[in-house]
């Protein structure tokens, strides 16, 4: 088993290794993975990184779909697709729509 030192070493990878360890860090509440997985989603529309969000860390994807939206408006259509992908996933998954709607 990989120590939490060498699963940290690997969280930013962009591969496989890398997504595994952001679940993994997610999942034991590591608050700097969740910060950069915000910062990845607000400078590159990720939609990964917003569906990490909100599965593992179980968060309202509104705000940072908010943000996203305020920071860079012509990335509406993106961003509108990354709501329709993560809704599934949310618990309250009426808000989400609520919110594609308004949006549109």
């Amino acid at each position: 088993n990989a120590s939490l030192s060498e699963i940290r070493a690997h969280f930013k990878r962009r591969d496989d290794i890398g997504n595994f360890a952001c679940m993994h860090l997610l999942k034991l509440g590591e608050v700097e993975v969740e910060q950069y997985l915000e910062e990845r989603f607000l400078a590159e529309a990720d939609v990964q990184a917003l569906r990490q969000i909100v599965s593992i860390r179980n968060r309202s994807p509104i705000e940072l779909l908010e943000s996203a939206l305020s920071e860079r408006p012509d990335r509406k259509q993106i961003l509108l697709q990354a709501a329709l992908s993560v809704a599934p996933l949310c618990e309250d998954e009426t808000t989400v729509r609520l919110w594609m709607r308004r949006v549109v």
